[in-house]
């Protein structure tokens, strides 16, 4: 079990995130709260694997999997949140925009983290919530941008 969880092949897409950009830390502003960054690429890290375990039909591993991504991401969500609530003047439109992906990922952590959603029905939930995610970095790196210019 161990070593499906620790696949994670280069070529791997989910919405338009490529693996191998993904968890390499030079992909990120070196001036980004390192916490948060590896939050991220936690994040990432485990949207692949999960990813992988469901294109294989490891159904008993993706279930464990699928719990190990809703923590994740209900913990990157909430260090998220608190960047965007220490900054004194944030863009209102940029507040809401990524307001509205947190709807999003929690929405879809509610649903699985509890057991209510099938696992059959996973993929395409992951995937609008892949969608979601590359819009919420987005504007994480937006946000970071004003930061280090304000």
């Amino acid at each position: 079990m161990q070593a499906i969880i620790e696949q994670q092949p280069t070529n791997s897409r989910i919405g338009s995130f490529n693996s191998s950009e993904l968890i390499n830390p030079h992909h990120y502003n070196r001036q980004i709260d390192p916490e948060f960054v590896g939050c991220r690429q936690q994040l990432l890290s485990n949207l692949i694997s999960l990813s992988t375990a469901l294109d294989q039909q490891h159904w008993d591993i993706a279930e464990t999997l699928l719990q190990r991504f809703c923590k994740h991401l209900t913990n990157y969500l909430t260090l998220g949140h608190q960047r965007v609530g220490v900054l004194e003047h944030p863009d209102t439109h940029l507040h809401i925009a990524i307001a509205s992906t947190t709807r999003i990922a929690m929405c879809f952590s509610d649903c699985y983290s509890r057991g209510t959603g099938r696992l059959d029905q996973v993929r395409p939930a992951l995937e609008q919530l892949a969608l979601a995610l590359e819009t919420r970095f987005e504007l994480e790196d937006d946000l970071q941008v004003q930061t280090l210019v304000a």
